[in-house]
């Protein structure tokens, strides 16, 4: 039986849905009548009423790709041997070392050049799930070019930091090496950095970099020699480890902040007047509470997969969570609704396993 739409009653502007092969007598027709009136009209029109087949899913192979980052960073410590023989013999314990921070001052630019080179793998680890330790992870092939485009920005905000400060290195060393010694002195000690204890400018520069690696997922049917069977079903086994490790480090990433955000909930506040004006003890509800679980699940709904029961656990979390995002002064004023959405978000965070593959 097939449908379609008639021109719009009179004055009404919508089309009903009808049967071409139904009288407008009879059983038949009344209940094409109660579907009718169950469909919002203008809705999208019924062309086809035979079921169609789900899609087939995706193989991981064409949902994920694999990058690796690798990256380096000058040696910025050493042991004082010196101030290590004088605490082993005061401790009597041969295994004791002593070391030394270089450019330990915050305000120093090379400090703060080294500090701003950690920058490539905080987004690498935020934007890709794990797959090999120490090795490549996995990142959503949606999200290739968006990482790929970060990842040229920062090779050339890096670029630019690294042309304002090597030219000055020299000085900046000579800066670092008399911050360290008023630190000794204000201690009542003898300072004994000098310009030695640092790698030459051109060691600094050389040593701040990274690499970016992207490779296809491996697939058994990539295989293009025979494989037998047993090693076939290790590379299955290999593949859906990853696969529940991609999956448990998803959800770890939207229960850590949710459970801190709980626990929060669930403190109690602190009067006015009992020492905790400076706002740091107990109570104390802060928006990056609710931020660090909106933000979370931000980055996993990008991070999915297409994985279905992953976009629904956003689903509910982000519905859970609306109430505390639109009204936060209410959850910090009334201990009445921090007790009602810390229960509503434990709710919540039970159910996430169900979610994540249990």
């Amino acid at each position: 039986m097939s449908f379609y739409f008639p021109p719009s009653p009179a004055g009404t502007g919508k089309s009903i849905i009808i049967a071409e092969e139904v009288s407008n007598t009879g059983p038949e027709y009344a209940a094409m009548q109660l579907a009718v009136n169950k469909i919002i009209l203008g809705a999208t029109p019924l062309v086809n009423t035979a079921p169609v087949a789900a899609p087939k899913p995706k193989a991981l192979a064409q949902k994920v790709m694999t990058v690796q980052l690798k990256s380096s960073k000058p040696t910025t410590r050493f042991n004082d041997e010196q101030a290590a023989k004088v605490a082993r013999a005061s401790l009597g314990d041969e295994g004791v070392g002593a070391y030394v921070k270089l450019f330990s001052d915050p305000m120093n630019p090379a400090r703060q050049l080294l500090a701003k080179s950690g920058a490539p793998y905080q987004y690498h680890k935020k934007h890709t799930m794990p797959y090999i330790d120490r090795g490549p992870r996995f990142l959503p092939v949606g999200l290739y070019e968006e990482y790929r485009d970060e990842m040229r920005a920062l090779r050339s905000e890096l670029a630019a930091d690294k042309a304002a400060v090597i030219p000055k290195y020299d000085t900046y060393v000579a800066l670092d090496v008399a911050y360290r010694n008023a630190k000794a002195a204000a201690l009542g000690n003898v300072g004994r950095a000098t310009a030695a204890d640092y790698p030459t400018a051109e060691q600094f520069e050389k040593a701040i970099d990274f690499q970016v690696t992207f490779m296809p997922l491996p697939d058994r049917t990539h295989a293009v020699f025979d494989v037998d069977e047993e090693d076939q079903k290790a590379l299955d086994t290999f593949m859906e480890d990853a696969l529940k490790r991609a999956v448990d480090d998803l959800r770890e990433r939207i229960t850590t902040p949710l459970h801190d955000l709980i626990d929060k909930l669930n403190e109690t506040p602190k009067k006015k007047g009992s020492g905790d004006e400076d706002g740091k003890g107990t109570g104390i509800f802060r928006d990056t509470k609710i931020t660090n679980v909106t933000d979370a699940v931000a980055i996993v709904r990008k991070l999915a997969m297409e994985d279905s029961e992953v976009l629904a656990a956003c689903d509910m979390v982000e519905s859970a969570m609306k109430p505390v995002v639109d009204y936060p002064e209410a959850v910090r004023q009334s201990p009445v609704v921090r007790e009602a959405a810390a229960k509503r978000l434990a709710d919540v965070a039970s159910k996430m396993g169900a979610f994540f593959g249990g």
